[in-house]
Order: C-alpha cells, then structure tokens, then sequence
C-alpha cells in the first residue's frame, strides 16, 4: 500500500526461544524464502549470510520513521468481504489477541454468533485430528452445534476447517468452492496447486470449467506463480490458501470469509458442499 522496500515480522511470541525468529517480506508483499522466486528476487540464504558477516554501519542517518496504525483499515477491508443477512454460528480458536478482536469486531456488525475456543500459543499440525486445538475446536463445534470451526495458526495465514459435524476437513477439498465464488468477481482466471495437491481435486476444477497450474514448495514461488498466471487462488495440502484480492494474500479471515460466502449462495452445509467434491 505504501510501496515500501520491504517488512518483516517477529514470530514465536508465547514459544520457548528457539521458536522465535523473523518472516521477511519483500516488494510488492513477496515472501522471501530460501528458494528464489524470480531473477530480482532475495533470498533467506543472502539475508542469513549478510546477518553472519561483519556489520559496516553505511550511514550516521537513521532515516524517517513514523507509525503506521493499519488495524482499523484492514479490519474495514475484510468486513466487507463477510456475508450479510446468513446469520452463521462459527467457533474460532487463535491464540493471537489481535486476530481475536479483528474476528469479534466482524462479526460483531454482521450478526454472527462468536464461539471463541482459547487456544495456548504453542507449536501445533493444524492438519492432525488428534492435535489438542483442533480437537478443542472441533469440540467448541459441537458443543456450540455451530454452523463450521476455524482453526486459525499464529502467524494468521495457515488454517484448518472443521464442518458442523466436528470433522477435520483437507485443506485442498475447499479449494474448487473457493474458486468458484471468487471468479464471480474475477472470470477465467486459473488456480495455482501446491505440488503435493492431491489430483483428486482436478475433476471438480474441470467441471467448474477452472484451469490451474502446479507451483513450486515455496512461499515465493506460490505468489510469482500467482502473479505470473493471473491466479484468482492458490493452496494445497499445506493449509495456506493465498486470494488475489489484488495482489496474492494468505490471510485466514479472507478465507473464512469466502467459505461463508459459498455456504450461504448454496444455502447449504460445509458438509454437504465437501460430498459433492467427494462424488465427482
């Protein structure tokens, strides 16, 4: 928004030492990651060298600084990605405050039930139905009888799915729904997959009439993918879905936003929408 040169973000808050380290993002809001997503592009393994090397300060200037107060704009920005008028019950366990409040907020004005699941901030598989916060969502669900469960990582991009039924979906099962509410708004544009997507996803993307390519492991290489293919979506298996909304994002409630989307134009349960993937 500001065409900065770059940002990062300290990680592991809540985790023991070892667990505490720094996402860097690059121009455009590229992730940098070890592998290197396009000829300009930087990688960890250069910031890693750099940091090892003997520090020659280049300048007695430090440079302007001022805060930027962005929660408000980004919380407006998603609220109108929610449905209005399908009054939807939702359990959602994050052990970030911030994520909390901006979901509260939302739902706040759209009328939605909160069942808020207190998760620890720990290290978690948000894909193993026996880890212990997918268990207290799935738990929150049906305790709550809620419409779906969100389980949202700590860095708040990587999530899980649980439907009504309390079950524990794979991430890549929500990806031709997903597609198909938002080509609404952006026609014929592909889907980028992860490599280790399950080809039992094709089918659906054919029916839909939705074309996609494969991308690379990284983080980098799913977004220059999308960009370079026009990609409306991308994910997979790894629990990252990233929404060109312009520019590719990974952001958990754009997501839950576009599930409840198409819940509520199919006026139908997460449940039964993931049997009619199964069927093709």
């Amino acid at each position: 928004r500001w065409g900065t040169d770059g940002g990062v973000m300290v990680t592991g808050s809540g985790c023991d030492p070892s667990r505490i380290g720094l996402d860097f993002i690059g121009r455009e809001g590229t992730p940098i990651s070890r592998e290197r997503s396009d000829w300009d592009s930087i990688t960890l393994t250069e910031i890693e060298h750099a940091v090892r090397d003997p520090y020659h300060r280049p300048t007695r200037r430090a440079g302007d600084q001022s805060p930027c107060h962005i929660s408000s704009d980004y919380t407006a920005e998603r609220l109108n990605q929610f449905p209005v008028l399908a009054p939807f019950t939702v359990a959602v366990g994050c052990s970030v405050p911030l994520v909390m409040r901006t979901v509260a907020s939302i739902f706040a004005d759209r009328s939605y039930q909160l069942v808020p699941v207190s998760i620890p901030r720990r290290v978690r598989d948000v894909h193993d139905v026996s880890d212990a916060d997918v268990m207290r969502v799935a738990g929150a669900v049906q305790e709550s009888q809620a419409d779906l469960g969100i389980l949202i990582d700590d860095d708040g991009g990587r999530c899980a799915i649980v439907t009504e039924r309390g079950e524990l979906l794979a991430a890549w099962t929500l990806l031709p729904w997903l597609a198909e509410i938002l080509q609404t708004d952006l026609p014929r544009r592909p889907v980028v997959l992860e490599p280790r997507t399950p080809t039992d996803v094709e089918p659906h993307l054919i029916r839909q009439g939705i074309s996609w390519v494969r991308a690379g492991n990284t983080h980098a290489e799913m977004v220059q993918a999308m960009r370079d293919h026009n990609a409306v979506l991308g994910g997979g298996v790894s629990g990252r879905m990233w929404i060109a909304n312009p520019a590719p994002a990974c952001d958990a409630l754009s997501v839950l936003a576009s599930l409840l989307t198409v819940m509520s134009r199919h006026q139908t349960t997460l449940s039964r929408l993931v049997e009619r993937t199964s069927t093709l």
